[in-house]
């Protein structure tokens, strides 16, 4: 039987902490601009990297090679341009921070993530983490199920180091018994949670090729 997502006690302070910072910003941007690069050499039939260039964007952004292969050029030029934008005004507010003034609450730059970041900007950012914290877990559970306490808050603690956001031991064994056998849900269904947000919402927004084929599903089976 799957493993439900763990419950929060507090979902504002669990979005808070997966709140990014300007330097977060500016890695999701550097993923654009690498996938608008490469899709151009593909459009111009330039040869590809090798595959240690899609490996490393696998490993640091889990999904961005979806991305590469379902995203329109113009929507991955946007994104760049927008979160390099976003980084940007972070750092500005950082610098005016008073001396000595403690950082918001999760690391994040804005004193109110929810009005300072497009919410596809935190969405994402915490898939990614969350999802490189999953995949370490479950790369190192090998298959195991049952997961003992001690155990579990050892790659809890790792998953945290690789993610770099919390990542709960509930979490842990989430992805030791995943529903219907998919992290992906799983991930979404925590990331909801933290967010008091609609999973597909979340969904839709990380990943807007799915959606439009979502709706096209739904409107041919409609007819």
């Amino acid at each position: 039987m799957a493993a439900p997502p763990p419950t929060l006690a507090h979902p504002a302070s669990a979005a808070a902490a997966l709140a990014p910072r300007a330097a977060d910003l500016t890695r999701l941007a550097f993923k654009y601009e690498t996938l608008g690069a490469l899709r151009r050499e593909r459009s111009a039939g330039a040869p590809l990297p090798g595959a240690a260039t899609f490996k490393a964007l696998a490993r640091e952004f889990p999904g961005a090679l979806q991305e590469l292969d379902t995203l329109p050029l113009e929507l991955i030029d946007a994104r760049a341009t927008e979160l390099h934008a976003a980084a940007r005004a972070a750092e500005l507010r950082a610098a005016a921070r008073p001396a000595g003034a403690a950082a918001p609450a999760g690391g994040g730059e804005a004193d109110d993530p929810a009005e300072a970041l497009a919410p596809w900007m935190r969405w994402l950012f915490a898939w990614h983490a969350l999802m490189r914290g999953a995949l370490l877990v479950k790369a190192a559970l090998r298959g195991a199920r049952d997961v003992d306490d001690e155990r579990a808050a050892d790659l809890a603690a790792r998953a945290a180091a690789t993610a770099g956001v919390p990542f709960p031991v509930a979490l842990v064994h989430g992805v030791a018994r995943p529903p219907d056998g998919r992290i992906a849900r799983l991930v979404l269904a925590h990331a909801a949670e933290c967010f008091e947000a609609a999973p597909e919402v979340i969904a839709d927004a990380v990943f807007p090729a799915s959606a439009g084929r979502r709706r096209r599903t739904k409107s041919a089976a409609a007819t």
